[in-house]
């Protein structure tokens, strides 16, 4: 099996010695939540999308809001919001419980959900793109490591296969059809017409599909620049991954356009690694970017920034992994 289709675990142990060697070089076990002094944590788990997005300049993010359990009606959000709409957890990785959500059923079903959620009106660009950048506390332009289209996951019409048999035929999308069929029960019995390119559904998410495409070569200074405006209005920040959409590449180009509906810390995948020939690829691409966390920590606490206590540490563990 192709391993962008391994468990996390898989991907991510080979990569422990990298920690090990920064610990000596930092002296510090924590050493990896100095990088980004902003975010609890750095945005290793645990952080609040809302408190992330708050600090993004308006003019490159969608409308956004949140609300905590139990305490808000389908009628209140529908104030604020017209279908279709996002919602997803406060807090919460890998594409937990993010729905694009079209009618009031399913939003009446949402909001009756056990945690604190976010609603964001829906972009409805067709560009999504995940970008990776990170800029040294010591300067005053940053880099992006990493940009990565995902592309949605479509089947092609043969005039009699449902989506469900059509995900079944296909030589990737087979290993998802259980879970898209759990997720969207009702699209899995449409017929679409031969030779139709069907969307299965539009959330950019590796865990319900979507494939990681690289396209670094599309990084420009320009979005470099626009990145670099993002980040200066954020005090703290030194890495982490944008999750954007954008109406076009000459507009990614120019840095114009973009809306980031979803930013993250130092737990950032570079995406474009699921992209790579093989796994060996992919573990030299996060070393290189362990290497970045690891120079940016340097430079932070050079600079007098302090890890994240134990007591803290282990107290956020506990609440977000056990309880």
């Amino acid at each position: 099996m192709r391993f962008e289709f391994w468990p996390w675990w898989a991907i991510f142990i080979p990569v422990l010695p990298m920690y090990f060697y920064s610990v000596l070089r930092t002296r510090k076990l924590l050493y990896f939540t100095t990088v980004n002094p902003s975010i609890p944590l750095a945005g290793f788990f645990g952080e609040h999308k809302d408190e992330i997005l708050n600090v993004i300049l308006s003019e490159y993010k969608p409308k956004t809001r949140s609300y905590k359990r139990g305490q808000v009606t389908h009628e209140a959000i529908l104030k604020d919001f017209s279908f279709p709409l996002i919602a997803k957890p406060n807090v919460g990785e890998r594409g937990y419980e993010v729905v694009l959500i079209r009618d009031d059923e399913v939003l009446k079903e949402y909001i009756k959900k056990d945690f604190d959620f976010i609603v964001q009106e829906f972009i409805d660009e067709p560009i999504e793109l995940g970008v990776l950048y990170h800029r040294l506390p010591n300067s005053k332009t940053g880099y992006i490591s990493s940009l990565t289209l995902k592309e949605y996951m479509t089947v092609r019409g043969d005039g009699s296969s449902t989506v469900y048999e059509l995900l079944l035929k296909h030589p990737r999308h087979f290993l998802y059809a259980e879970t898209l069929s759990a997720r969207f029960p009702k699209r899995m019995h449409l017929i679409p017409e031969r030779d139709l390119e069907y969307t299965v559904h539009r959330i950019g998410n590796h865990c319900l599909g979507t494939q990681f495409i690289d396209i670094g070569e599309k990084v420009t200074p320009n979005l470099v620049s626009t990145l670099d405006k993002i980040a200066d209005a954020y005090e703290g920040f030194h890495y982490g991954r944008f999750d954007l959409k954008v109406t076009s590449y000459d507009a990614l180009s120019k840095g114009e356009g973009l809306k980031i509906f979803e930013m993250n810390g130092i737990s950032s995948e570079p995406g474009h690694m699921y992209d790579m020939p093989t796994v060996f690829h992919a573990y030299k691409t996060l070393y290189i970017h362990w290497n970045y966390i690891l120079r940016i920590s340097l430079q932070n606490i050079k600079k007098g920034v302090e890890p994240t206590p134990f007591t803290i540490f282990f107290k956020q563990v506990y609440r977000h992994f056990i309880t």
